[in-house]
């Protein structure tokens, strides 16, 4: 975190983004952030879906509570949302 801060600080970075963690350690990073006088985190890529909605039990109220844009990846799934047949395979097939 305190690299990251001192990246922030020194202009080469804007803002500090985090991906796919849980819960407690997005909220214990953040602490630890605080508690030295470092760059929060404000905005947050998390896996979401309505096939995976796990993050709704702690990491987004969490990211809610500390005003932390949320931006979900793979909101279809991976296409298993959007497909006419679940059975169709979308693994890249090379040849």
């Amino acid at each position: 975190m305190e690299t990251l801060d001192g990246l922030v600080k020194s202009g080469k970075v804007r803002a500090l983004g985090a991906s796919a963690m849980y819960g407690y350690q997005f909220h214990n990073l953040q602490q630890v952030a605080e508690k030295n006088g470092w760059t929060r985190f404000v905005s947050m890529q998390n896996h979401y879906n309505l096939l995976y909605r796990e993050d709704e039990r702690e990491l987004i109220p969490i990211c809610r509570e500390q005003k932390v844009a949320l931006t979900p990846y793979s909101t279809l799934a991976a296409g298993r949302l959007s497909r006419l047949e679940w059975h169709t395979d979308t693994r890249q097939h090379h040849h």
